[in-house]
């Protein structure tokens, strides 16, 4: 179902208006204990609410990012299940595109809202007790005409920095554009792989026509040489460096 209304930010009448709404119980586990956190994002200017076409009431808010377990999207009881959840979640999906950032990762809460956000693309898992949602966006990147090159991009988990036979966690192949004058390789589609869990390195090999550029952790010096990128959650690769022409 979609939902007839707009985003904007929230206003000091807005703020009232969700509080008065809110659940009573405020213990943990719920949105609401988080209320005080809210109003100092609002404090910020970082909070957004939905606005219904007809009463022009906030219906919906979000703040935070999608990137980061640091967020909140919280519905009005009475206008759950008319699409206002799925509007503001795809409002805060376009920011992190804008901010070109494509792997999503979030703590569910309450538990309940699993399969939102299951429908909303993300692949839920348990951990310690809680429930968190992961979604890889895939990003087009516009790039110069010119000579097209193969490029391999393998995400690997640690034990690859010493060992060959181990199993890629992702591997993508793509084209890329050389660019002579920057000697670099544009890719069309940023590729990006999540952080192994802690304790854990993440490797990653590049290969540009065949030729193996690079095979070690992602977050050596040497890697971010050659093109890798720290994000929110992990790597990412728009660019392959070489240095030289092909």
């Amino acid at each position: 179902m979609k939902s007839n209304g707009k985003v904007r930010p929230a206003t000091a009448a807005d703020m009232a208006f969700i509080e008065a709404w809110l659940p009573k119980d405020r213990s943990i586990g719920t949105l609401a204990a988080n209320w005080n956190l809210t109003i100092e994002k609002f404090s910020e200017g970082r909070v957004s609410v939905w606005e219904d076409e007809i009463s022009h009431a906030p219906v919906a808010y979000c703040w935070g990012s999608l990137n980061s377990h640091d967020s909140i999207l919280e519905v009005k009881p009475d206008c759950r299940g008319q699409g206002v959840g799925r509007a503001l979640a795809e409002f805060m999906v376009e920011r992190s595109i804008a901010s070109a950032e494509p792997l999503l990762e979030i703590q569910i809460a309450p538990e309940s809202s699993e399969p939102f956000w299951q429908a909303m693309g993300f692949k839920t898992y348990w951990e310690r007790d809680s429930c968190y949602g992961r979604r890889m966006l895939k990003l087009g990147r516009s790039v110069p005409p010119g000579t097209r090159r193969p490029v391999i991009v393998t995400f690997l988990p640690m034990e690859a920095s010493w060992a060959r036979d181990v199993e890629p966690l992702t591997v993508y192949q793509l084209e890329g554009v050389e660019i002579p004058a920057e000697g670099k390789i544009a890719l069309d589609t940023t590729v990006a792989h999540f952080d192994l869990p802690d304790g854990e390195d993440l490797v990653v090999e590049v290969a540009v026509c065949g030729v193996r550029l690079y095979r070690d952790k992602a977050k050596y010096k040497e890697a971010t040489a050659i093109g890798v990128q720290r994000c929110e959650n992990g790597f990412i690769i728009n660019e392959v460096l070489t240095g030289k022409n092909l």
